[in-house]
């Protein structure tokens, strides 16, 4: 073969390989841009799931006002849809295990393509939804106080009047022996124990000789009596929770109108932190002792008020209630935050706190 011929053969196989690269390229191109463009259509998509959890959750705070429920859902919408085409396209409430209890939030946006116009490919539309509820808590995080049931049955509140205001002594009448007056020892019983477990530091502690923080309905615990000088360690405690600041907004007055301002405060965004998580028992503890506690459920209690001046136990300065550390009012269907409890759908507890979450 002669050397024009070779030099012709080369030079064929060379444009022969030079369209291969330029149709590989463009190949390649394709799925660079189908990269890009599904990759902004799954950011797309996951920003949008975001703010349906979102705006579920922010609405089904209003539960079980279905009205007022639906406005919050659309007025967080309004307020953060920020990339211009977001919709809400339904909002709907609806009931499981109570009446109104869960609020569905339907939205959508159209997203552009950037390279698939090439392809005839301009927009897609968007969905996702997001269900979010206020579900029964059937374990918490507890402050170290009980109250003591008459009956275990859910169905008759335990025996339990849930308007009375219930006022935890702490002490013996005499301010000598301290006694077992409503105080447990959950989460141990010295006093930085007790004053953590005021301050709703359950943290990585267990309750009770149990495995976990959470105390929960229906179990039973070993659990001991708080002992020691427990009128300065509470003041000190819950001074350090609820500062002076917000005592004029949150204090409840022991009156005839006491627990319906305590439902009411239960809810304030400026005072529900003072609704804290209790557990209703069957007894207390011997004084200074252990025992097997029943644990029929869980309650949300409001603190009302507290004893702020030595000599402690004599409730408050106006003297309503007359004696006592600490006192309030149980106030069912109060969210607790959902780091500190777990839930499910089954809790027939009519004092059962609330949980606002996600279920779909």
């Amino acid at each position: 073969m002669s050397g024009r011929q070779i030099r012709g053969r080369t030079l064929s196989e060379r444009g022969q390989m030079l369209i291969l690269f330029v149709l590989g390229l463009g190949v390649l191109l394709g799925f660079v841009a189908m990269s890009v463009d599904v990759g902004l259509f799954l950011q797309q998509r996951r920003d949008l799931q975001n703010d349906a959890d979102a705006a579920a959750l922010a609405a089904a705070a209003y539960l079980p006002d279905a009205s007022l429920a639906t406005q919050k859902a659309q007025e967080w919408a309004d307020k953060n849809f920020d990339d211009g085409n977001e919709l809400v396209t339904s909002i709907e409430v609806s009931s499981y295990r109570a009446a109104n209890d869960r609020i569905t939030v339907s939205v959508e946006q159209e997203v552009s393509f950037v390279f698939g116009r090439a392809l005839g490919l301009v927009s897609k539309t968007v969905p996702a939804t997001a269900t979010a509820a206020r579900v029964p808590v059937t374990a918490a995080c507890i402050a170290p106080w009980g109250v003591q049931g008459v009956v275990n049955d859910a169905t008759v509140d335990y025996g339990l009047d849930p308007t009375r205001v219930y006022v935890f002594e702490l002490s013996s009448s005499e301010w000598v022996t301290p006694g077992n007056y409503g105080a447990l020892g959950v989460y141990g019983g010295g006093t930085s124990d007790y004053r953590d477990a005021i301050e709703g530091n359950c943290g990585g502690v267990v309750a009770c000789d149990s495995d976990s923080p959470l105390v929960p309905e229906g179990e039973t615990l070993s659990c001991s009596s708080q002992t020691g000088v427990l009128g300065n360690n509470t003041d000190i405690a819950l001074k350090a929770r609820y500062p002076s600041s917000t005592w004029a907004a949150c204090d409840v007055q022991t009156d005839a109108s006491g627990y319906a301002n305590a439902v009411v405060k239960a809810s304030d965004a400026d005072c529900r932190d003072r609704a804290v998580g209790v557990a209703i028992i069957d007894a207390f503890p011997p004084q200074g002792q252990s025992a097997n506690v029943q644990i029929w459920g869980i309650a949300t209690f409001y603190i009302a008020g507290w004893d702020r001046w030595p000599p402690r136990g004599n409730g408050d300065q106006d003297g309503n209630p007359a004696s006592g550390m600490v006192w309030g009012y149980l106030v069912p269907d109060t969210a607790l935050p959902a780091w500190t409890v777990s839930w499910g759908w089954d809790s027939t507890n009519p004092f059962a706190p609330l949980v606002i979450v996600l279920v779909k």
